[in-house]
């Protein structure tokens, strides 16, 4: 019996210092980061993911608010507001550094493009078209345009209401002057002109059907020619071009097929007045301009070179402010 008792009481002393040595290394074990019950790693999503696309709305109004966006990591596309109206302006980068002197690409990556109908010029707004119910203070340029050529349309990829549809034919031969190239342009002479000593800041958003180009999209123009202009590249690459002055740039990003582009420029009209060019809100070229008499604002398909293929662009939100 005595043999029993001793055995019975050696196992329960076993058992208890094995419980006792498991209950400390428990204590000591750190908990897994992420907060309590999470598993390590676990936490926010990887950058690079945005918000949806807004439903519905009509945003991009004067005075709206910004929609908040979500995260613009690599390759990441920023968010839209949730439908609704006033998409309103995003808030413009601060600038990055001038390009490259020699007019290189700029290395600075490009951010999303704006929430609701696209980005808003700085300053007073002076002109405003969204392009919601009609094309006012707007019009062809040549007037011998065909009526076919730029007309309100839906905006295809479904993200911008109306929009302005713009398209230049294969063999279309339509020119302003001698000397000039064939294009389907858009003016808003009818609607703002820019005044000698002014500063103004142009925006509009821009999208294309096929991104290989070798034409203008975008100007300000007076007797005389050009100010500035716009060309999309063949290699789809976007160059801020001064004709009048000094400067200008190049940037990196190769614009894709169906998607929407911001563009910014904002021009002292004087001699030696700045301009900055912005895609998305980041600095992309810079340059000053010489004086000149009262210039206006032209968009669309103006062809360089190249094969002058047929293309299809749109226009969102046009909008010139007084600074």
């Amino acid at each position: 019996m005595r043999t029993h008792r001793c055995l019975l009481t050696g196992i329960f002393l076993t058992i208890s210092i094995a419980a006792c040595s498991s209950g400390d290394h428990a204590q000591t074990t750190p908990p897994p980061a992420g907060g309590p019950g999470g598993s390590a790693g676990t936490g926010s999503p990887p950058p690079g993911t945005g918000g949806s696309p807004g439903a519905g709305g009509t945003g991009g109004q004067i005075g709206g608010t910004a929609g908040a966006g979500g995260g613009s990591g690599s390759g990441g596309s920023g968010g839209q507001p949730a439908g609704g109206t006033g998409g309103g302006s995003v808030p413009p980068a601060a600038d990055a550094g001038a390009p490259p002197s020699d007019g290189g690409p700029s290395s600075t990556p490009i951010g999303p493009s704006a929430p609701g109908q696209g980005p808003i010029a700085m300053g007073k707004i002076a002109f405003s078209q969204d392009f919601e119910t009609n094309l006012d203070g707007m019009e062809k340029s040549p007037a011998s345009l065909p009526d076919d050529r730029i007309q309100l349309a839906d905006d295809p990829v479904k993200q911008r209401g109306k929009v302005a549809r713009i398209e230049y034919h294969a063999g279309d031969n339509f020119r302003t002057s001698g000397g000039t190239q064939p294009r389907s342009w858009f003016s808003s002479a009818k609607g703002y002109t820019v005044k000698p000593g002014s500063t103004v800041s142009v925006a509009f958003g821009f999208m294309t059907d096929n991104p290989n180009w070798g034409a203008h999209f975008g100007q300000i123009i007076r007797d005389g020619g050009p100010l500035w202009m716009l060309l999309l590249a063949t290699d789809g690459t976007v160059a801020a071009e001064v004709h009048r002055g000094s400067g200008g740039g190049k940037s990196s990003l190769k614009l894709e097929a169906m998607k929407w582009y911001d563009f910014r420029i904002d021009t002292e009209y004087k001699g030696g007045g700045s301009i900055k060019f912005y895609l998305n809100g980041q600095l992309i070229g810079q340059g000053t301009g010489d004086a000149g008499p009262a210039g206006r604002f032209d968009c669309g398909i103006y062809w360089y070179n190249g094969a002058k293929q047929s293309r299809t662009v749109w226009i969102s939100n046009v909008s010139i402010g007084e600074l």
